[in-house]
């Protein structure tokens, strides 16, 4: 019964999302997110009292937990830069992705599960910034995909380690964090190239595009 209920809340929760992404009242969102904080809306209370963040707080239980504030938390860190977009383009970014065979899901249902599994600290920027990107045109869907996986799979704290890769690539020896190196190439923006003395890791096109969009230098 538990596990039936858990399953009708989660889409509860992606169709809320996927409605309030369409609508004009998600702009409340990004004024309220820029002048209060999300620390403050939340310990404040003052988010139930935004039109469609009040809709997600009955039907997440928002606030109620822990987990419930962390989820809120990284919920609108990943909603405020979106809101900031005009609600046409919006709409017609969501339309032309959830269109795209590349893409093959609803947004609403991917963010819910990007939030539920990336951490609170830097992620939730870094995953607007993406989809930010592919409104202007400037990564594809199937880019949008594999920047959202690296996002989630890179740790934080192995974030720094992948811009010194871009001006050339690291042959590994004794003196390298090969941990970090393994983490980013499990992420997928680096590659390596095995040789007769050890590996060789460099920066992928996917490493590349996270780069120049910058999501290594974003902060929440």
């Amino acid at each position: 019964m538990e596990a039936n209920e858990d399953k009708r809340e989660g889409k509860d929760i992606e169709h809320a999302v996927s409605v309030v992404l369409r609508s004009d009242d998600i702009k409340s969102l990004a004024v309220d997110y820029a002048e209060l904080g999300i620390d403050r809306m939340l310990a404040e209370g003052i988010a139930r009292d935004i039109p469609f963040i009040g809709s997600l707080v009955g039907v997440a239980k928002i606030g109620v937990t822990i987990h419930g504030r962390l989820f809120a938390k990284k919920l609108f860190q990943m909603l405020g830069p979106l809101a900031a977009i005009d609600t046409s383009a919006r709409v017609e970014m969501i339309d032309r992705l959830e269109n795209d065979p590349k893409y093959g899901r609803k947004v609403g249902e991917h963010l819910i599960e990007l939030i539920d599994r990336i951490e609170a600290h830097r992620k939730p920027p870094m995953i607007s910034a993406v989809f930010l990107a592919y409104q202007k045109n400037e990564i594809d869907a199937d880019m949008l995909n594999r920047l959202t996986h690296a996002v989630e799979r890179i740790p934080v704290f192995d974030i720094g380690a992948l811009r010194p890769l871009l001006s050339k690539s690291r042959l590994v020896d004794e003196n390298d964090p090969i941990s970090s190196l393994q983490n980013l190439l499990y992420a997928g923006v680096v590659k390596t190239n095995g040789v007769w003395d050890g590996d060789k890791y460099s920066v992928n096109e996917v490493g590349e595009a996270f780069l120049r969009l910058n999501l290594d230098r974003l902060q929440p």
